[in-house]
C-alpha cells in the first residue's frame, strides 16, 4: 500500500512538471511573437533593427535547441528568456532615446539657423555626430547621454550668443550717435584710409593672406593634437569607446585635409602679393630716377 502512494505521488509530480515545461514554452512562443512585432514596429518607426534582429535569432536558435530535448523535464529556456528580455528593454531605451535625440537635432537646426557664423558650433558639432552615430548603432543609452550633454552644450552656446547680440546691439546705437556727431571728421578719416589703401593695397593684401596662413597652421596643430590625445585615451587609457574614437578621428580628418587644401591656394595668393609688391618697388624706382635725371638735364641749361 505504502509503495503504490510513492508511486502514485511520483506520477503527479511528473505531470506537475509536464505541464510546468508545456506552459514555459507557450510563453516563450508567445515572447518570441511578441518581440518579432515590436522589432517590426520599430523597423517602420525608422529604427535600425540589426541588432535586435541578431539577439532574436540568438533566441530562436536557443528556443529550438531547447525542443530538440525529448526529455521536456530537461529543457531550459532561461537564456532564451533572457535574449527575449534584453530586446524588450532595448526597446524601451531606444524610445526614449529617440525622443531626447529628435528634440535635440530640433534645438540645433534651430540654433544652426539663429548663428550668423557656424563655426562656433564646431565643438558642439563633433558631440552631435557622436549623439547620431550611436543611435544609429543601437547603442541607445549612450545616445540618451550625449543628446543630455549636446542639448546642455547648445544652451550654454545660445546663452552667450544672446548676450553677444545684445551687447553688439548696444555698441550699434552707440556707434550710430557717435557717427551722427562726428560724421565729417570721420570722412576725412576715411578719405585718409583710401588714399592709404591704394598706396599700400599690395602690402597689405600680402600682410592679410600671411596672417590666413598663420592661423590656419594654428588650427591645424591644434587638430594634430586632439587626434593625437584621442588616440592616447583609446589605445592607451581606454577613456573611450571604439565608436566615440572613429568619430572624433573622422571629424578631425576631414577638418585637416580642409585646411591642407587651403594653405596651398593662400600660398599662391602670397607669392602674387608679393611679386605685385616688388612691381611696384622698382616702378617707383625708375619714375624716381627719371625725375633726378630730368632735375639734372635742366640745371645743366
Amino acid at each position: 500500500m505504502k509503495k503504490l502512494q510513492i508511486a502514485f505521488l511520483l506520477l503527479f509530480l511528473i505531470i506537475i512538471q509536464q505541464s510546468v515545461a508545456a506552459q514555459s514554452q507557450s510563453e516563450i512562443e508567445l515572447k518570441i511573437s511578441n518581440a518579432e512585432i515590436l522589432i517590426s514596429e520599430m523597423s517602420e518607426e525608422g529604427f535600425n533593427t540589426l541588432r535586435l534582429n541578431d539577439i532574436l535569432d540568438s533566441a530562436k536558435i536557443g528556443f529550438d535547441s531547447q525542443n530538440l530535448i525529448p526529455d521536456k523535464d530537461k529543457r531550459d529556456y532561461a537564456l532564451v528568456n533572457q535574449y527575449l528580455e534584453e530586446i524588450f528593454e532595448i526597446s524601451q531605451q531606444g524610445y526614449a532615446a529617440k525622443d531626447e535625440v529628435d528634440y535635440t537635432k530640433n534645438f540645433y537646426n534651430e540654433v544652426l539657423e539663429s548663428l550668423d557664423d557656424s563655426s562656433s558650433l564646431q565643438e558642439v558639432k563633433i558631440k552631435y555626430d557622436e549623439m547620431i552615430f550611436e543611435f544609429e548603432s543601437e547603442r541607445y543609452e549612450e545616445a540618451n547621454d550625449l543628446a543630455k550633454e549636446t542639448y546642455a552644450e547648445l544652451i550654454n552656446l545660445e546663452g552667450e550668443q544672446t548676450a553677444l547680440k545684445l551687447a553688439l546691439k548696444t555698441t550699434t546705437q552707440s556707434i550710430k550717435n557717435f557717427l551722427i556727431n562726428n560724421w565729417l571728421i570721420i570722412l576725412g578719416g576715411l578719405l585718409i584710409l583710401l588714399l592709404a589703401f591704394v598706396i599700400f593695397k599690395n602690402r597689405i593684401q600680402y600682410l592679410l593672406t600671411q596672417n590666413k596662413i598663420n592661423k590656419l597652421n594654428k588650427e591645424l596643430e591644434v587638430l594634430k593634437n586632439l587626434m593625437k590625445k584621442t588616440q592616447k585615451d583609446y589605445f592607451e587609457k581606454g577613456k573611450i569607446p571604439e565608436s566615440t574614437y572613429r568619430v572624433r578621428i573622422k571629424k578631425f580628418s576631414e577638418l585637416v585635409r580642409d585646411i591642407n587644401r587651403q594653405i596651398p591656394l593662400l600660398n599662391e595668393e602670397l607669392a602674387k602679393a608679393l611679386e605685385k609688391q616688388n612691381k611696384n618697388k622698382k616702378t617707383k624706382k625708375r619714375k624716381t630716377k627719371k625725375r633726378k635725371t630730368k632735375k639734372r638735364k635742366t640745371k645743366k641749361k
